[in-house]
């Protein structure tokens, strides 16, 4: 067990989560369990075991999206730091795009959903990982989610990424590019969209671009 397993364990001695992110001491509180109930939460590293290893892509999916709800939802007990830090470290083990013959692959939608919470979360540090997601990942949805969210985290460094995305990118994950250099606001990210503007592009990502700029202005 890891160093951030026994904070975890230490911090709520249950420790343990429904796959809709509740916690089994918040249904205590409502009705008793049976053992067999009772059975039916996992800790956090139970579910990462289950994200990664399980052999069956509905198992997979299953633990994926249980630590990314106890991520997002909210608690009547405060998940503890070691407990986000634990649930945040498995979100980011499921965004990258395996080897198809990898039995722990994820699928699209689990790589989707994990670009869309590491957004929501809020952490900086989530920014790196996004960025190469968004360079390598072949699926164009996961693309377009890594680029919103690294519009929420207001990540600078993405800026010459996204530009390049709004330039070459389909149009759908072009609007979301786009629509992230505005939300990223900085001088170079107004400067990388007034250099689009310039630049042959689809026309809803070019309607895209302006309203950015437009949306910019607004804010001053």
């Amino acid at each position: 067990m890891t160093l951030l397993m026994l904070l975890l364990v230490a911090a709520d001695p249950s420790g343990r989560f429904g796959h809709d992110g509740s916690r089994l001491e918040d249904v205590r509180q409502a009705q008793t369990l049976t053992p067999e109930q009772e059975a039916g939460y996992r800790t956090i590293a139970e579910w990462e075991k289950m994200a990664t290893t399980a052999r069956s892509k509905q198992r997979r999916s299953d633990g994926a999206r249980a630590a990314m709800h106890i991520c997002l939802l909210k608690h009547k007990t405060p998940l503890s730091d070691a407990e986000l830090a634990a649930a945040y470290e498995v979100v980011i083990k499921l965004l990258p795009e395996r080897p198809a013959g990898n039995i722990t692959a994820q699928e699209v939608e689990v790589r989707r959903e994990a670009a869309a919470t590491l957004g929501r979360l809020g952490f900086a540090s989530a920014a790196v990982v996004l960025r190469e997601c968004a360079t390598k990942d072949s699926e164009s949805f996961v693309r377009s989610n890594c680029y919103r969210s690294l519009g929420l985290l207001k990540d600078e460094a993405a800026v010459p990424l996204l530009a390049k995305a709004v330039a070459n990118e389909k149009p759908t994950p072009a609007i979301v590019a786009a629509e992230a250099l505005g939300a990223i606001g900085t001088a170079e990210a107004r400067a990388a969209l007034e250099e689009l503007t310039k630049q042959k592009l689809e026309e809803n990502a070019l309607e895209a671009v302006n309203k950015a700029l437009d949306d910019l202005d607004l804010r001053k």
